[in-house]
């Protein structure tokens, strides 16, 4: 019988010394078969994810007039937005503040869009004159 256990799904950990028992493994093989059906079931309500990557260039404008505005094809769960310069933020659906350079963004999700600015400056809101931005993002290939 195993001593030791794997702390998340106390899994059997083998020592060199430990007998080795036909039920240890087959109690092991039922909780992974239990936790892969748990992510698969937990997954199904999110719908299949599409990878989409983007560019845009900064135009300098920033501020509450001036939001940068991204549309995608479909919905985005997850937008990750970043530049050669090292400024980037992560934008996940349904927040409305992120961080970018140290700044705060405040961020407003729209059907398949989402906007968001700062107060600070252009580079803050990545939004910086003439810089290439780079966009990843997860869409919701269900909707």
């Amino acid at each position: 019988m195993a001593s030791n256990h794997t702390q998340h799904y106390e899994l059997s950990q083998w020592q060199a010394t430990d007998e080795v028992v036909r039920t240890d493994f087959n109690a092991d093989n039922a909780k992974i078969d239990a936790a892969l059906h748990g992510l698969v079931e937990a997954s199904a309500k999110y719908g299949n994810c599409r990878l989409y990557t983007t560019t845009y260039t900064g135009t300098g404008t920033y501020g509450t007039s001036n939001p940068t505005r991204l549309t995608f094809p479909s919905k985005p769960c997850l937008v990750m937005i970043g530049a050669a310069t090292g400024s980037s933020a992560s934008l996940i659906q349904g927040q409305t503040s992120a961080s970018a350079s140290g700044s705060s963004l405040m961020v407003t999700w729209s059907g398949s869009g989402v906007s968001w600015y700062a107060a600070g400056s252009a580079a803050a809101q990545l939004n910086a004159s003439g810089t290439k931005y780079y966009v990843v993002a997860l869409l919701n290939a269900g909707e």
